[in-house]
């Protein structure tokens, strides 16, 4: 079979099968159609994503997330990171949300370490709305493993607890609340002030790097569950 084509022929032939990388799998992707906005609109035929070959929203171009999770980290408020990278606040807010639905809780692979417990006061919407952000250093990996947010009682904070005890920690340091009394053994239970002054350390960094968590200002969490999302994103991102 003879393949006698034209440039004109071999030129339609290119744009019409005109490719792309895929953003997210590096596949092949080809032309589907327009955006609403008039834009060339591409699918990748391995993960089935659509996607533009040029953005002109700010939100979508290549480390977006990671500045975004930089600046929470330092910082910088919700408002804020929307004036320095030009996009929505809205926009922000839901792509933190994204981010920190991917963030999987850290596994406990140390046995016989030493741990940490304390509990940071916030609120929600209003001071009357009180919430405890309780969490758990380990000494061995300098990190959080695990953390709750809401009240201080026996039953919201025993599944925390109990994840840890399954390790077999050295002893677990606490201050004087008497809940972790019903909650830790006595045989590893340690209520002394100087065992935790690490959490102690780490509750300031909170209190300095998340703007919502800062004393005397105007930052404050609307929502519970962007509290949560802010936090995973400080603690394993």
């Amino acid at each position: 079979m003879s393949l006698n084509l034209s440039v004109d022929c071999i030129y339609t032939y290119i744009l019409i099968f005109e490719t792309m990388n895929c953003r997210h799998c590096t596949s092949p992707c080809y032309k589907c159609g327009k955006q609403k906005n008039g834009r060339q609109r591409y699918r990748c035929k391995k993960c089935l994503k659509y996607q533009q070959a040029n953005y002109k929203y700010k939100v979508y171009h290549p480390g977006i997330n990671g500045q975004i999770v930089s600046m929470l980290k330092e910082g910088v408020g919700i408002r804020g990171i929307g004036r320095l990278l030009s996009i929505s606040k809205n926009t922000v807010l839901a792509r933190i949300r994204s981010i920190a639905s991917t963030v999987k809780k850290p596994a406990i692979a140390s046995t016989g370490s030493i741990y940490e417990v304390d509990e940071m006061w916030t609120f929600n919407k209003s001071k009357e709305n009180v919430l405890w952000i309780t969490y758990i250093y380990d000494r061995t990996s300098k990190g959080v493993v695990d953390f709750v947010v809401g009240k201080r009682s026996r039953d919201f904070l025993k599944p925390m607890i109990t994840r840890v005890l399954k390790h077999c920690p050295k002893f677990i340091a606490t201050d004087g609340l008497i809940v972790y009394r019903s909650l830790i053994p006595v045989s590893l239970h340690v209520r002394d002030a100087y065992q935790t002054l690490r959490i102690e350390r780490n509750n300031l960094n909170l209190r300095t790097h998340l703007k919502r968590l800062s004393r005397k200002t105007i930052n404050y969490s609307k929502s519970i569950s962007m509290l949560r999302s802010v936090l995973t994103l400080y603690f394993w991102s």
